[in-house]
């Protein structure tokens, strides 16, 4: 094979930049090919628990826990795994010495630099940046929030300019402190949302372009957080903290919660729905009602504070709760107008479950949306019956135009579970040739599924606690928009980036001149100058 003088030149780069240092990710992938075998994120003694998992930007994760394997208290630790399923920081970074176990309600999100944005609670709300090198620009301690002396369940959202804001409850009123880039506070970076006599929660945060920020919270009927019917309300406050939707009011009712008899509806307590990206400054939300129409909806506000459906949201399927319940939802959204709506769903008495989907697509000519799944009524993933118990966790991502669900399946009324997911085409046929692939086979305690797509084309990572070996350990695994489990790499994708490109010369060099994992390219227990011809061989030799 011929060699070019561009690629001879970027050869040559990668030597000189592999000496000085360049950084790169580790080969031969951690990423398990067996779904009966996942990748040990946070393993050891006591529990390592709740797990939030965002994607970064070029490749891998950041994944945030708690962990109490020093029996003092969960501390909060976050971990960035690599493209190859390595951790980048051996045992975590451990972000405070926490000792307050009341709760484990947090958040944790990155932005468009890699850069991780954590809250917690630790006496008071606890925010915390994280670069992609692991360095902390806003301190060992992070900024404590002011006002916010014993509060529980922050959420946290990293916007475009560099900017952070962090949210959370007071009685009736929801905080919101802006941050700088540097972690100072900003004059005038307060401001709070708040009704007298109703209870009210941030139930998430989004960036909204140019150091926007859309908020999503829960307002209840009462002012009790337990016996309150709830509904959702959402705005946008620019860089500035001004709100920007239906200024006149000072927000948009999403969902609004009634305690007449007959038509009552409220959303669960302790659910928190979450809001999905437009890509377009607006927001998407999907959520479920636990009133007398059991219905799974969606709502999406535009860029412009306008609503797509119609007050109340557009309820995901037709079928009457007489016939069946929907017991969550969870959303994909494709751009400009395609919606696909995961939902747990049950009969009646709710003494049998199943999964189902429907889709809502946007006539742009008419500006009008229609359900398209079996007139409205949605298709089963997994049917009703006897024997299909809960799913619980239904995670949506968007799939080019297909839409992929990914859960927590139950194996018994009381049993073990696993983790499947499947994939459904914009038609409401199913991709793969067994519509359901589990990824996750082990049958064990398992709860707080996240899953976050990796830069590789079509690939994912699921990260969820898991009780098989008795305490909470906090394991991931990588999946393709096959169904497929583990690594689709061929030796020469060393970044494990799922292509082969000039890339992977520079990562092989750095790891070989570092004696990083798999510099030892040709397995003869020696890192010598054969291994950078075997890999070399490899290179040029492509992948099948």
């Amino acid at each position: 094979m011929s060699v070019g003088p561009s690629l001879r030149r970027s050869v040559r780069a990668a030597f000189l930049l592999a000496i000085t240092g360049f950084a790169a990710c580790p080969a031969l992938a951690q990423w398990s090919a067996s779904p009966a075998q996942s990748v040990g994120v946070a393993v050891g003694a006591g529990d390592q628990n709740v797990p939030v998992i965002r994607a970064i930007p070029g490749g891998g994760v950041w994944v945030f826990y708690f962990d109490n394997s020093a029996g003092t208290g969960y501390k909060p630790v976050i971990q960035r795994l690599d493209a190859c399923g390595y951790p980048v920081f051996p045992g975590g970074i451990v972000l405070a010495n926490r000792t307050n176990t009341a709760t484990f309600v947090s958040d944790m999100k990155v932005d468009a630099a890699g850069n991780a944005y954590a809250a917690f609670d630790n006496g008071s709300v606890i925010a915390q940046k994280i670069a992609p090198d692991g360095t902390l620009p806003w301190g060992a301690a992070g900024v404590a929030v002011p006002g916010s002396t014993g509060v529980l369940g922050p959420r946290i959202a990293g916007l475009d300019d560099g900017s952070a804001v962090v949210a959370f409850n007071t009685s009736a009123t929801v905080n919101f402190q802006r941050l700088n880039a540097d972690g100072t506070l900003p004059a005038g970076g307060t401001w709070t949302v708040t009704e007298a006599s109703r209870y009210q929660a941030i139930s998430d945060l989004l960036p909204g372009g140019s150091g926007e920020v859309i908020a999503l919270w829960v307002r209840g009927s009462i002012l009790s957080a337990i016996t309150s019917a709830k509904g959702l309300r959402i705005q946008k406050f620019n860089a500035a903290n001004a709100p920007q939707w239906n200024t006149g009011v000072g927000y948009i009712d999403v969902f609004t919660s009634s305690t007449t008899a007959g038509s009552n509806r409220s959303i669960q307590n302790g659910y928190f729905p979450a809001l999905v990206n437009d890509a377009a400054a607006g927001a998407i939300v999907a959520w479920y009602n636990t009133g007398f129409a059991r219905d799974a909806r969606v709502q999406h506000v535009l860029a412009d504070g306008t609503v797509r459906f119609p007050a109340e949201g557009l309820a995901a399927t037709t079928t009457p709760a007489t016939a069946e319940l929907r017991l969550s939802a969870a959303v994909a959204y494709t751009a400009p107008g395609s919606y696909t709506v995961f939902y747990q769903k049950s009969n009646p008495s709710q003494s049998q479950f199943g999964l189902g989907v429907s889709r809502v697509e946007l006539d742009p000519a008419l500006a009008t949306t229609q359900l398209t799944f079996a007139a409205g009524a949605g298709i089963d993933v997994l049917n009703i019956s006897a024997t299909t118990f809960q799913s619980s966790f239904i995670d949506a991502k968007p799939l080019g135009a297909d839409a992929l669900a990914t859960w927590i399946q139950s194996q018994g009324a009381s049993g073990p579970t696993i983790i499947q997911a499947a994939r459904v085409r914009p038609d409401g046929t199913f991709a793969w040739a067994t519509p359901v692939a589990t990824i996750a086979s082990t049958p064990s305690s398992k709860g707080r599924l996240g899953v976050a797509p990796l830069s590789a084309p079509g690939a994912f990572v699921a990260a969820w606690n898991d009780g098989a070996s008795g305490a909470a350990d906090i394991l991931a695994q990588r999946f393709t928009d096959a169904g497929v489990v583990g690594p689709a790499f061929c030796p020469a994708d060393f970044d494990c980036s799922g292509v082969r490109d000039v890339s992977d010369i520079f990562a092989f060099l750095s790891a070989w001149f570092s004696s990083a994992r798999g510099s030892d390219f040709d397995a003869s227990s020696t890192r010598d100058v054969s291994d950078i011809f075997a890999f070399l061989s490899s290179w040029f030799a492509g992948c099948p």
